[in-house]
């Protein structure tokens, strides 16, 4: 199925656009949906509609800054749920999680990841469009997230740094004007640092109220969000069977590679009745299987292979998983292979 995009998402782009006379003011025929359709929040449309509108953007040609100027307007009159939940979030660093954790809510194609440091933090782009990146949409995703937090915290938000995965454009004093002196071009990827100092900075519109029922809201109707995209139980133990091959395997480190808190993590496994534990354990067994087919790995070679800290820990959860020590198990597989093979002689 296809990747969907919010139709609030889709509606801001295009009156951005339609105002800066790139598009025109025939939305229905330009994008299948009337203006009232797109009205309602909670339609979900396919994210190709807006690669069309940035198309349509890059040929012009005559704006190639196009993306800088999107990302710097807001229309307060097209807030989804997404930006209804930042205005009520109680700061910016709050805002910032509550932003990374749900961005499928605005788009399944934007990937950002929060990564945490003594001095603040930095959000890190790495969005999968159907089309590849185009410079417009990182402009317009990086300039945006400074616009809605110097709104949201009704101040000027400079980061530390920023960075961009691609040359100095010809219109970089455009960049300095929305990001500040340190603008990095060039980069192995797009990222937005921000300071402890700025991540403090109050919500004037905070509501905790509001922001509980969103939140609520968003876990009933996140499946429905998600559907185009395989289960988070496949996710996580695909990123489990990955990360043990070099100890990178525990739940932050697969909740960092998707993209949300490690608590979010355990609730959205949850509403997928399962958890994190129980996941582990069933790529651990399906590997000591394997090992154990072979006689050219002893047990506590396998017990490091699985990631287990200490030897005991390893026959331990063999034994609650088999009903049996990893040395039995062995025997019986031998003994089959002896069996089948004198079957097939037979």
């Amino acid at each position: 199925m296809q990747a969907t995009t919010s139709s609030a998402a889709l509606l801001d782009l295009y009156e951005v656009l339609n105002k800066e006379g790139i598009v025109s003011s025939d939305i229905e025929s330009l994008l299948g949906y009337s203006r009232e359709q797109l009205n309602d929040v909670s339609l979900r449309v396919p994210v190709q509609l807006q690669e069309r509108l940035w198309d349509l953007a890059m040929t012009d040609g005559v704006k190639p800054n196009i993306g800088l100027i999107v990302g710097s307007q807001i229309n307060t009159k097209l807030v989804g749920v997404l930006s209804q939940l930042l205005i009520h979030s109680a700061n910016l660093r709050e805002a910032l999680h509550n932003f990374v954790d749900n961005i499928a809510l605005m788009n399944q194609c934007e990937k950002v990841q929060l990564q945490t440091y003594k001095w603040g933090c930095r959000l890190v782009y790495k969005n999968t469009y159907p089309k590849g990146i185009r410079i417009s949409e990182i402009e317009r995703s990086l300039s945006a997230a400074i616009t809605w937090a110097s709104r949201l915290s009704d101040t000027r938000v400079l980061p530390v740094r920023v960075g961009f995965p691609y040359a100095k454009p010809d219109y970089v004093m455009q960049y300095h004007e929305i990001f500040g002196s340190q603008v990095n071009f060039d980069q192995e990827f797009a990222f937005i640092d921000i300071a402890n100092d700025m991540l403090e900075r109050p919500i004037k519109t905070a509501n905790e109220f509001i922001k509980d029922a969103l939140l609520g809201y968003i876990d009933r109707n996140m499946d429905e969000v998600n559907q185009t995209e395989s289960s988070l139980h496949s996710q996580v133990k695909h990123l489990i069977a990955e990360g043990i091959k070099t100890g990178r395997f525990n739940s932050h480190e697969v909740a960092v590679k998707l993209n949300m808190s490690r608590q979010t993590l355990h609730r959205k496994l949850a509403q997928e009745d399962t958890n994190f534990s129980a996941i582990l354990a069933e790529v651990r067994k399906e590997k000591v299987v394997h090992f154990l087919i072979s006689d050219q790995h002893v047990f506590d070679e396998i017990s490091e292979a699985l990631g287990f800290k200490e030897p005991s820990a390893f026959y331990r959860a063999f034994k609650s998983w088999f009903n049996m020590t990893p040395n039995k198990y062995r025997q019986l597989m031998k003994q089959r292979s002896l069996i089948s093979s004198l079957s097939l002689r037979g």
